[in-house]
């Protein structure tokens, strides 16, 4: 039962992988040359916004790929390893840890 669930886990998982990477090859291109269309004088502010979509694009990968080894290793029966915490440290964003 275990195995099966994380197995649907891990199918969510890179379904949403690959949603988000048609979202960057299809929709995020054509989004910014229709903005590029209508607002022509803000060109600076459109390579922010790029940036900030590509980037958090990545974040949510590099989540993903840990979120993945977790899945791994529970099923392997080793969920308490040290290894199971770094990649939890690793998802774990700077900003919301207490100074």
């Amino acid at each position: 039962m275990m195995k099966w669930l994380t197995s649907f886990l891990k199918l969510v998982l890179v379904g949403l992988g690959l949603a988000v990477l048609l979202l960057c090859v299809l929709a995020f291109p054509a989004l910014l040359k229709k903005l590029g269309v209508i607002y022509p004088q803000y060109g600076f502010e459109r390579l922010l916004f790029m940036t900030s979509l590509y980037i958090s694009a990545i974040l949510f990968y590099i989540a993903g790929i840990n979120a993945y080894r977790i899945l791994n290793l529970i099923n392997q029966h080793n969920v308490f390893s040290v290894t199971a915490i770094n990649a939890i440290a690793r998802i774990n964003v700077k900003g919301t840890r207490k100074m």
